[in-house]
């Protein structure tokens, strides 16, 4: 009786925890004729609870 007791309440964790989908993705990468570059990733989450989030980052290097 543990036995099933445990494993309904693994698999009932992890349908209350699911996966959150990722809805789009883009990277964008530019370098400039010094050699230095810039890149910016854009990337929109959809969660279960019904929220989007986008998350923007953006890094830079310097040519030498």
């Amino acid at each position: 009786m543990k036995k099933y007791l445990f494993a309904s309440l693994i698999i009932g964790s992890l349908a209350v925890i699911g996966c959150d989908r990722t809805v789009s993705s883009s990277e964008k990468k530019t370098t400039s004729s010094d050699g230095s570059s810039s890149s910016v990733q854009q990337k929109t989450v959809f969660f279960l609870n019904d929220t989007v989030t986008t998350e923007k980052e953006s890094k830079q290097t310097s040519g030498q």
